[in-house]
């Protein structure tokens, strides 16, 4: 659970630093929950290992299944890591160097 940036960005800013002295790659991703707390809940994913990312999905659901989601698909995967500028701005200078880029 990555907190939601709307009130949490200083806690965020703080646990992603902290991530960033122990893994090689940290990200933030963001959701839209309309249960929890302004709506938006984040997470934060880390990894070792240079080319590590989840940025991309690695796999694509089959057609069939894809047909039974409703709310994940490759494109909504992909847009989670997109953020508002002042976030990005923010947590960038705290972010280990990308080491992938798919």
């Amino acid at each position: 659970q990555g907190e939601c940036f709307w009130i949490h960005l200083d806690l965020i800013s703080d646990v992603v630093a902290c991530c960033g002295d122990i893994f090689d790659s940290v990200e933030y991703a963001s959701a839209m929950v309309p249960t929890y707390p302004c709506g938006q809940i984040g997470f934060i994913l880390c990894g070792k290992g240079k080319e590590t990312s989840c940025r991309f999905p690695i796999r694509k659901p089959e057609n069939e299944f894809q047909s039974k989601l409703k709310l994940y698909n490759p494109a909504v995967h992909k847009a989670a890591f997109v953020l508002p500028q002042y976030i990005k701005e923010r947590l960038s200078p705290l972010l280990p160097q990308p080491h992938c880029s798919r």
